[in-house]
């Protein structure tokens, strides 16, 4: 399945990667703007991130997938075999978001739609990213720097690497975000 699923996003990508090569081969003006830009810095960090943040909407659109499909049965006994799988069965977050989730089906759909909502914004930051847009840029930068107080919260709560760590790649991409974009926006003027 891993397999299968890295084989589908290097195809996915490569695709999307030919197209925008042929949309900035047929707009010169597109194409100095992006040169400019990348002469800066390189543009394979911002792929990277955008790459990242279409992992993070598969995984999201997965998940709300599996949630969907179970409907009708007992949530909170799956949940917590889900987190003693995962090591986290002594969280108290996923414990109480395990016990807010009822059989209902209602919800189940709230949580599902609120998910592929999450996961719409991955794809579209991703897109806009790998095409070198400029909202992308802001779009990146602002929702990857909501995350950070909250991580920092979960941190001073109890250290834990895993914490450590997102917060750390978090913090890495949305300084690397910032300096492309004033870099950017100063070999642009």
């Amino acid at each position: 399945m891993t397999g299968n699923c890295a084989l589908f996003l290097r195809s996915a990508f490569q695709i999307v990667g030919q197209v925008c090569y042929a949309a900035k081969a047929k707009h010169p003006s597109y194409l100095s703007n992006s040169v400019a830009a990348g002469s800066v810095m390189s543009m394979g960090g911002i792929r990277f991130i955008a790459t990242l943040e279409a992992i993070k909407g598969i995984v999201v659109l997965l998940l709300s997938i599996g949630l969907l499909s179970l409907m009708g049965q007992d949530i909170q006994s799956v949940g917590v075999q889900v987190a003693h799988y995962l090591g986290v069965e002594h969280n108290h977050l996923y414990k109480s978001i395990f016990s807010a989730l009822k059989t209902h089906s209602h919800e189940i759909r709230q949580v599902a739609f609120l998910a592929v909502f999450y996961s719409a914004l991955r794809f579209i930051e991703a897109y806009g990213l790998w095409n070198e847009r400029v909202w992308a840029e802001w779009f990146a930068i602002i929702s990857g720097g909501v995350y950070l107080p909250f991580e920092i919260e979960k941190l001073i709560e109890g250290f834990e690497w895993w914490k450590v760590l997102i917060t750390i790649v978090n913090i890495l991409i949305v300084a690397y975000l910032v300096v492309y974009k004033i870099r950017r926006d100063r070999s642009l003027k």
